[in-house]
């Protein structure tokens, strides 16, 4: 009986061996599965956004390269060939010239200009509006980051143009429970 006994804590060791042996095995493939898709899919990520990264500059490029294309052309096209005048224009006396093509000769077309000085007046006005309130945004925005930056634990100044100039961690003080107070190394005015 004690033979047998032995005999079965062998046998039920053996499984249970080979069982955590299979179970073990079974296990480090999954594993090395995911693993390998893992660096398949982070590899794919990698190169998917270095093709989108290509493309726009190239993309960019074909665009400055045409921009500087149109340019010179434009630049050709306006210069002016300089040649000798072989015929001297002979000169008009202005009784000649008839009325449709003189400058202002009646008060209709003074009072045209005056509208036209009217509406320049108003466009800039309207610049110089959109202007004051693109700035007001600028500074609003500036404010909202500065205090999201806070609520994230920093301290962050801007320069007058609106660019970060220093960024500084704020120290939190360790002898008290971690809540939003927290202690500024250098403290906004």
């Amino acid at each position: 009986m004690k033979w047998l006994n032995q005999f079965l804590n062998y046998i039920i060791f053996f499984v249970t061996t080979v069982c955590i042996v299979i179970f073990g095995y079974v296990y480090l493939q999954k594993t090395e599965k995911i693993e390998s898709k893992n660096k398949i899919n982070s590899l794919a990520v990698q190169i998917s956004t270095d093709d989108i990264v290509n493309k726009y500059m190239k993309e960019t490029q074909i665009d400055l390269q045409k921009q500087q294309r149109d340019s010179v052309y434009k630049i050709k096209s306006t210069q002016v060939s300089i040649k000798p005048n072989k015929n001297p224009t002979k000169e008009i006396s202005p009784a000649e010239i008839p009325i449709e093509r003189q400058i202002v000769k009646n008060i209709s077309a003074v009072d045209n200009r005056q509208t036209l000085d009217e509406g320049f007046n108003q466009k800039s006005y309207d610049l110089q509006v959109s202007n004051i309130q693109d700035e007001q945004a600028k500074k609003n925005y500036a404010k909202e980051f500065i205090a999201n930056a806070r609520k994230n634990g920093y301290h962050i100044t801007l320069s007058e143009d609106m660019q970060v100039t220093s960024v500084t961690p704020i120290r939190k003080p360790t002898n008290q429970p971690d809540d939003n107070d927290t202690f500024e190394a250098e403290p906004a005015n």
